[in-house]
């Protein structure tokens, strides 16, 4: 599934749990801080945004929690030329 954003402010935190099995996520911003739990199985994260061929952190800007579960986990950052603390 993808995140296209979240709400902003530390009042509201998103919280997202995958469940079981084998899962893609795709998160192109976060605005407020953000858990993801994916759970049992090989999941696979992409952060950031492509755009025209090349690639964007600007729209992560707040904490993104990334919790891995039983099985092997990928987390690909895309963010070429961008400046972040990861």
């Amino acid at each position: 599934f993808t995140v296209l954003s979240t709400v902003a402010g530390p009042v509201s935190p998103t919280s997202i749990t995958t469940g079981a099995g084998d899962d893609t996520v795709l998160v192109a911003t976060v605005s407020g801080p953000t858990d993801i739990d994916l759970g049992a199985g090989d999941d696979t994260v992409r952060v950031g945004t492509p755009t025209s061929g090349t690639s964007s952190l600007l729209g992560i800007a707040a904490l993104l929690d990334l919790v891995g579960g039983a099985g092997s986990d990928k987390i690909t950052v895309v963010g070429t030329g961008d400046t972040a603390r990861v």
